[in-house]
């Protein structure tokens, strides 16, 4: 049996839950039936986590993406100047489908793959924006696959009819401590007895951090006991700039902040609760992971986080950007009985682990490779 042949390309900077969901897609698949192949365009973390799982990266340099730069013109500079190196490589592997899986790589290999024999399957992780460029470029995909309902939702209309909607397949990722983290988990072991709350993500502004900040000082005044974990790359500054402007010496003291975490699963069993303040999310990954590790989740009422939690009996869901009911929500958590906790808990990884399984997946992506080959 011919193996189908599978580009995952990727930028290769940052690890996010992006390119965690595309590396759970490519582990699922059976190698039997497919042959994947990786060009990596920079030697960043993601890069050097592909590395450390030995697996078969190949280094395709890119240093600047369609999309990044405003501008018709320049994005067609930036086009132009990386088309061939593109199409000679999904010409020289035999390349059946490209599979993007971020807007970057949506924007600067869709063109090339249409001059070519190649499919190009565009995976849409977040809201569509509302941007001509987008618009005008995913025309040329092959196929649209979206991670929620509410994604498929925010598509335009023309493009909803090659658009089918797949849940990621989430799963908890052995990875192992590296010596940040372990100073990270040896300064809240000090604070082992206290209650320990967590914001997961990479702050950017949707993630709405300033909103997670407000409910943590309403939560300290109400309750000294806790203590807030806020875990996630911060290059636009956003978290440094808004932990500057906080003038309560004994609040910033309960602050905790660490840049990555690769062991998550720790991170979670070192964590009382996941609050997650962000708005308009595709499928948050960070909520289904806490949810397979029992940890209690308090989420906004916004997006996919709709699809993930039943308010009340897998996680709570409150109004976006009211920081009180957040605070509320969590301080009534810390009221509850420890069986009561227990049962939602149970519930949610019953759930997380039934919509967002390993099998569904891969029985859907690898019927719509052999459909469309």
């Amino acid at each position: 049996m011919t193996k189908i042949n599978i580009c995952f390309p990727f930028v290769g900077n940052d690890i996010g839950g992006s390119s965690l969901s595309a590396l759970e897609i490519i582990n699922a698949l059976d190698k039997k039936k497919f042959m994947i192949h990786l060009p990596i365009h920079n030697k960043g973390q993601f890069y050097q986590l592909l590395k450390s799982k030995n697996m078969n990266i190949n280094f395709l340099p890119i240093k600047t993406f369609v999309g990044q730069k405003k501008g018709l013109l320049r994005n067609f500079i930036i086009l132009i100047k990386n088309f061939f190196k593109i199409y000679f490589y999904i010409k020289k592997n035999n390349i059946n489908f490209v599979h993007s899986n971020d807007g970057s790589i949506h924007l600067t290999w869709v063109v090339p793959t249409i001059f070519t024999k190649s499919k190009f399957f565009w995976h849409q992780r977040n809201k569509f924006p509302n941007w001509p460029l987008y618009k005008i470029f995913s025309i040329f995909s092959d196929k649209i696959i979206c991670i929620s309902n509410f994604v498929f939702s925010s598509l335009p209309k023309f493009l909803k009819k090659k658009t089918i909607v797949i849940y990621d397949k989430v799963s908890l990722v052995k990875n192992n401590t590296d010596t940040n983290e372990k100073i990270f988990f040896n300064k809240i072991k000090k604070i082992n007895k206290k209650k320990r709350i967590l914001f997961f993500a990479n702050i950017i502004d949707t993630k709405k951090i300033n909103i997670f900040l407000k409910s943590a000082f309403y939560i300290f005044k109400k309750d000294e006991n806790c203590f807030f974990l806020i875990i996630g790359s911060d290059k636009f500054g956003i978290f440094e700039k808004l932990f500057k402007k906080i003038n309560n010496k004994k609040f910033k003291k309960k602050i905790f902040y660490q840049k990555r975490i690769n062991n998550v699963k720790k991170l979670f069993d070192n964590s009382n609760a996941l609050i997650s303040t962000s708005v308009n999310e595709g499928l948050n990954r960070s909520i289904i992971e806490a949810m397979l590790c029992n940890l209690p989740v308090i989420a906004s009422n916004s997006g996919g986080h709709k699809e993930i939690i039943i308010n009340s009996k897998t996680g709570w869901l409150v109004e976006a950007n009211n920081y009180k009911k957040f605070s509320k929500q969590t301080l009534k958590l810390f009221s509850m009985k420890k069986e009561q906790i227990s049962y939602l808990t149970n519930n949610a990884k019953r759930h997380a682990e039934t919509f967002f399984s390993s099998t569904k997946l891969k029985e859907k992506l690898e019927n719509l490779y052999i459909k469309n080959t």
